[in-house]
């Protein structure tokens, strides 16, 4: 027989050597630690089928069916020259056997590997799929025939995972997982002839999509003459006006899954970039690294010009601004770049007080300060995918508060983990559970955000109560049978159960016995949780308070009561979510003492926002809520360890301690100073949760240092909670509202004026209560203002005469701002208007 290169029987050194590497970091262009690239055949990928690897994800091997020694989706699509086609499935609704069984009646006689996932359990066995190929196909009709396998799958009623639409996407390799299984169908390789129907409309369809994209383009560029003229006009507000994200992430190969688009920078599979008004956010790190927009913690965000900056001139950002400005015109035909020229030197001639600060362009999320808590919003990018679009998804159906959905998301998800488990910071431990409240009037939404949020824990819960209920009666059979027999019974089976209802402490304590992992507890108010929480009424009625208080750090406790065997307890442990009502919260202040013993202080609080309009037709996706539960599975798995800091993250977690200690001496408010001091403790049990949340959410080893990263988005978290529990021990401690009057009549001055930018001698002119403010009120003022997304400090680093304090200082203002509340007083009596009508909808007259 004459051999041929792509002959599946030859040695691997007559195959087509196919780029491949160990782990995703794996690259020669990895600026840390570069590598060069390995190669595989596809006999040794089948002979890996029956002697798979044994590793974690991160050290996994991996190929592209390409020869080009390169990641790259735009080089691998340019250059790539492809010998097999791949698929995968996250969410498999059959097993691997059946799915092949499936696949090969769509495909007859085609050869085909199958095998399971490293994740895959025999509940959901996630698998991949590689077909070898006949002949080499280039990256453009690879991305094609990957788009109609994946449909194949699907008519097979199987979900494929799109992202192997790119082309230099990783296909991870056989890695024995506690399910493995494989499939080896033999057959001859897949022929491109065999779909060449399919193919050819797919490149027409291409064709036309181009024709369409280049259409929009050139309109986009139309729409720089609709712009009015200013007094300055940035190249940058002309480019961003005319191009929206879609289209750029459209003509730049931004892949769009459901309501988000994959970075083509990135080699992850889940998408991670979203729009808010006319920015980018990315989660993907691979942006940041690479350059593209402006960095932070979590990846990278940026707007249109940012895109054009960085994908037409190579980031060069002179190149990019002059490129606009000889571009676009104003109305009268005038280049930008002439016309900013020469308003400047009118400007300055005039010698105008302010300037506009136009380099102010990633303001964080705009809160509202008239209302009744004004706090800053959750920090939705320090949870995973799964978890931000479940929220995001709740919250647009139901109009409550996306950050209430993402709080009581994160509370559940730490309290479902062992409480058993630590994070060791050195001078103590903490678990990962906590005590969550989450605050609002009552009609605010508190009781559905926090059923909607703990779904998973529940459908958990009530599986392990249904095997404890079907145990317990296989042992009541066998105890008959063992009378009946008259032979020893067996031992009664431990009762399993996460949730508790009874909250008196000789119940939980009962629990608990069986439950060492730990239980929590789940109200609507915690009027109802501090109501009956003393079970016994005269001189003992305290016990159950000083038991919770332990429950808090875990650890023994012994149960004495009247007539009954002591119980004792080796770990008494219990997570506790509650909805709050501050006024409601203040009244048991003061009939206890204000909450002296500190119970009332464990609370981490989050104030829900103002609910907006409910959706009925808003977007409902199966998979999130999956995702989720997914996660939470996995986390309920966890078992008790420890987990280490690593040097940096305890140097951070330090100087967090030191700032808080001063920060809670410093304060004036008794009650609000205690709840402070345990701040340190509560931001390493979110910090352990974080870490434990993003282990299970990308399969990583949970026991693994816990990063400066991960801190850093648990420190985020806590400065937006600080504001949040600010607001609440405002009601608690009774304090006088002074800072906020200032908040507001600052707000309200900066609509009225119309304000660009202002200084503090014009608030004490214009705006309500600032003559009568001292420094510190003023300054904390500023600081919520600024927390609030509606201002920025401004001020220069040295100004003559002055000593550069902030109250001294200039600020920006949003201008989202004058968008939002354009007018404040009308805006009132619009939402006056629609009470009425929404009253008139659903009452009857007479």
């Amino acid at each position: 027989m004459t051999a041929t290169v792509n002959d599946y029987s030859l040695a691997k050194n007559a195959e087509p050597a196919l780029v491949s590497g160990l782990g995703q970091h794996h690259s020669d262009r990895n600026t840390a630690k570069p590598q060069a690239y390995l190669t595989i055949s596809l006999s040794e990928i089948e002979a890996m089928l029956s002697n798979p690897q044994q590793v974690e994800k991160a050290e996994a091997r991996w190929f592209i069916p390409s020869t080009l020694m390169d990641r790259r989706h735009a080089k691998q699509h340019d250059e790539g020259e492809y010998w097999a086609l791949w698929a995968e499935t996250d969410a498999p609704t059959a097993t691997l056997n059946d799915m092949v069984t499936a696949i090969s009646a769509k495909l007859p006689g085609v050869q085909m590997l199958a095998y399971t996932t490293k994740s895959a359990t025999k509940i959901k066995q996630k698998a991949r799929f590689v077909l070898p190929l006949d002949e080499a196909i280039d990256g453009k009709t690879f991305i094609i025939m990957q788009n109609i396998f994946n449909s194949i799958l699907a008519e097979a009623n199987i979900v494929p995972d799109r992202a192997n639409e790119r082309a230099g996407q990783l296909c991870y390799l056989p890695n024995r997982g506690d399910c493995y299984i494989t499939e080896h169908v033999i057959g001859d390789k897949l022929s491109p002839s065999m779909w060449r129907d399919r193919i050819t409309q797919a490149v027409e369809e291409q064709k036309q999509e181009q024709k369409a994209q280049t259409e929009r383009m050139a309109a986009a560029k139309v729409k720089q003459h609709q712009r009015q003229q200013t007094d300055q006009l940035s190249p940058i507000d002309a480019f961003n006006e005319a191009y929206e994200l879609p289209l750029l992430f459209a003509q730049y190969g931004y892949p769009k899954k459901g309501s988000k688009w994959l970075s083509p920078n990135s080699s992850s599979k889940s998408p991670g970039v979203t729009t808010k008004s006319n920015r980018w956010m990315s989660s993907h790190e691979s942006d940041r690294d690479v350059g593209v927009g402006r960095a932070n913690n979590s990846g990278a965000s940026g707007d249109a010009f940012d895109l054009f900056m960085f994908y037409e001139h190579g980031n060069d950002r002179t190149a990019a601004l002059k490129a606009l400005g000889n571009t676009f015109t104003t109305p009268d035909g005038t280049t930008l770049t002439k016309s900013n020229q020469r308003n400047y030197m009118q400007q300055a001639a005039a010698a105008g007080p302010l300037m506009v600060n136009s380099s102010v362009t990633n303001w964080p999320s705009l809160a509202d300060p008239f209302t009744e808590y004004p706090v800053p919003a959750f920090p939705m990018e320090i949870l995973p995918d799964a978890f931000k679009s479940y929220c995001e998804e709740k919250s647009a159906q139901s109009g409550f508060d996306p950050g209430g959905y993402a709080f009581c998301l994160l509370i559940t998800a730490g309290n479902t983990i062992d409480h058993r488990a630590k994070l060791n910071l050195g001078p103590f431990k903490v678990p990962a559970f906590l005590w969550g409240g989450i605050v609002g009037d009552s009609g605010q939404g508190k009781s559905p955000v926090i059923k909607t949020s703990t779904f998973a824990a529940d459908d958990i819960n009530t599986a392990t109560v249904k095997e404890s209920i079907r145990l317990l009666i296989k042992w009541n059979k066998a105890v008959k049978r063992a009378t009946t027999d008259k032979t020893d019974p067996p031992p009664k089976p431990e009762w399993k159960q996460r949730h508790a209802t009874d909250l008196t402490t000789e119940a939980l304590a009962q629990l608990l016995g069986h439950n060492p992992e730990g239980v929590n507890l789940y109200f609507d108010e915690i009027t109802e949780f501090i109501g009956r929480m003393d079970a016994y009424s005269g001189k003992d009625g305290g016990k159950d308070r000083g038991v919770y208080l332990r429950s808090y750090d875990g650890g023994q406790v012994s149960i004495n009561r009247v007539s009954k065997t002591p119980l004792v307890v080796e770990d008494f442990s219990v997570g506790i979510l509650a909805g709050i009502q501050p006024e409601k919260l203040a009244q048991l202040f003061r009939k206890s003492g204000g909450g002296s013993d500190g119970l009332y202080q464990r609370f981490l609080m989050y104030c829900l926002r103002p609910a907006g309009e409910v959706d009925y037709m808003a977007h409902n996706d199966p998979l999130a809520a999956s995702s989720v539960s997914s996660i939470f599975k996995t986390l309920d798995g966890y078992t008790g360890f420890q987990v280490e800091l690593s040097n940096e993250a305890k140097r951070m977690m330090m100087d967090y301690h030191n700032s808080i200690r001063k920060l809670a001496q410093r304060t004036s408010a008794q009650r609000f100073g205690e709840h402070l001091d345990k701040f340190p403790g509560m931001l390493g049990r979110i910090s352990f949760s974080l870490h434990l949340i993003d282990a299970a959410a990308n399969e990583t080893d949970p026991r693994r240092l816990l990063k400066p990263e991960t801190m850093d988005k648990g420190m985020r978290l806590m400065g937006v909670l600080y504001r949040h529990s600010e607001a609440v021990y405002r009601v608690l401690d009774m304090q006088t509202d002074d800072i906020r009057k200032l908040v507001v009549s600052t707000a309200e001055a900066a609509l009225a004026k119309k304000w660009i930018t202002f200084k503090r001698g014009d608030l004490t002119r214009d705006a309500t209560y600032w003559q009568q403010a001292d420094n510190h009120q003023a300054e904390a003022a500023i600081d919520n203002l600024i927390e609030l997304g509606w201002i920025v400090d401004i001020t220069p680093a040295t100004v003559p005469g002055k000593r550069g304090r902030r109250s001294d200082g200039v600020f920006s203002v949003n201008p989202l701002v004058h968008k939002q509340f354009q007018n404040h007083a009308a805006r009132i009596k619009q939402a006056r208007t629609e009470r009425y009508a929404a009253l008139k909808n659903v009452t009857i007259s007479n």
